[in-house]
């Protein structure tokens, strides 16, 4: 019992919060390189995944952006929707960790061993730490809640990609990553969650409407019914987020 209190107790330390806790170069160690596969533990190896990652997922957001936004007309409502919030932050956290690894690799044996973390592996660590629980809700509640299954879209292949693939992409990057995930840094995405639902509430109090003129982002979350829309999101935020 003591000994899983102070595994606690080291997972929520307070300077984990702003990942100012590691000030020894350990951030060259972390994004120079994996932590599995004899290739990915190369640092030319794992610079060149972290290099494709950002070049799949940008494709990906700009597959949607044109897709929604040029030929859809959705406009600036485009960034409503947790979906495309969540590829967008995706893209920038892939394009941010393929720079830091590639500083960790050459800066390598010449930064002092007593550095700080940079902020650009700061901002790195903190967006791998948001994504792998919004990948995966964007993941479960599309196919959960969103999808109507007795009338599925014909060509589903967009979809498929921004609902599924990124997860997929995201959990590969987080198996190949050394940077570790504290129960700390879960605040992070609790916070976001909270202000995501925040902004639906206040964008239904302006009649703010979708991409299809509808009175809400997503029908699951329609305020017009507001015992059921509080409902499902207490449970997601209180049950399911933590």
């Amino acid at each position: 019992m003591v000994g899983c209190w102070a595994a606690v107790r080291a997972e929520v330390k307070t300077d984990m919060f702003g990942y100012g806790h590691l000030n020894n170069g350990e951030w060259i160690t972390m994004f120079g390189s994996s932590s599995h596969g004899s290739c990915m533990q190369r640092p030319r190896c794992y610079c060149l995944f972290q290099l494709l990652e950002a070049i799949a997922i940008t494709a990906i957001w700009l597959w949607c952006f044109t897709d929604s936004v040029i030929i859809g007309g959705c406009g600036g409502k485009f960034f409503i929707y947790l979906t495309y919030i969540s590829l967008t932050l995706q893209a920038v956290y892939a394009w941010v960790a393929c720079y830091s690894s590639f500083k960790a690799n050459t800066t390598q044996g010449t930064c002092s061993t007593s550095s700080s973390t940079p902020w650009f592996a700061k901002a790195a660590w903190m967006l791998q730490d948001l994504l792998i629980p919004m990948t995966f809700f964007v993941f479960a509640l599309y196919f959960g809640l969103v999808m109507d299954w007795s009338n599925p879209p014909a060509f589903p292949y967009l979809e498929y990609f921004v609902h599924g693939m990124n997860f997929i992409i995201m959990m590969v990057d987080v198996f190949l990553s050394r940077k570790p995930v504290y129960l700390l840094h879960g605040l992070y995405f609790f916070i976001f969650s909270l202000t995501y639902i925040m902004f639906t509430l206040s964008y239904h109090a302006v009649k703010g409407t979708n991409c299809g003129g509808k009175p809400y982002i997503y029908a699951a979350v329609d305020w017009n019914l507001p015992e059921k829309t509080m409902t499902l999101l207490a449970m997601l935020l209180f049950v399911a987020v933590p």
